[in-house]
């Protein structure tokens, strides 16, 4: 069965714009920078650990994919993966939607982050 998944990076938006409104131009674009890395790293890490990926946008600090037969291991190695790659945590929806997806990365955000919903 199909599944989709939507990756959002927590609260990346915030420490963008507090460095800015510091004045830290550089720290802004190194996180900036970070992101940008991790989300391309991950297209071929999802596209290698996930079977029959589809790939429907790639954001600022998100993706959504469709893939199938997924587990919650695997969607965990995922979370920790983009740790791994940037030290920012993530929060997961994953739903039979795009909607039910949405909902659930809505979920997980608002149940403290860096959490994995719908799985």
């Amino acid at each position: 069965m199909k599944k989709f998944i939507r990756i959002d990076f927590d609260n990346i938006g915030d420490i963008i714009e507090y460095q800015i409104l510091i004045e830290n131009y550089k720290e802004a674009q190194n996180v900036t920078t970070v992101i940008q890395n991790t989300l391309k790293n991950s297209i071929n890490y999802i596209k290698s650990d996930f079977q029959d990926v589809e790939m429907l946008v790639i954001g600022a600090d998100d993706i959504l994919f469709v893939t199938k037969n997924i587990n919650l291991q695997q969607v965990e190695r995922l979370k920790e993966f983009y740790y791994q790659q940037s030290k920012f945590t993530v929060s997961i929806g994953v739903g039979n939607s795009i909607n039910e997806t949405m909902l659930n990365l809505r979920i997980a955000k608002v149940s403290g982050k860096n959490k994995v919903f719908g799985i």
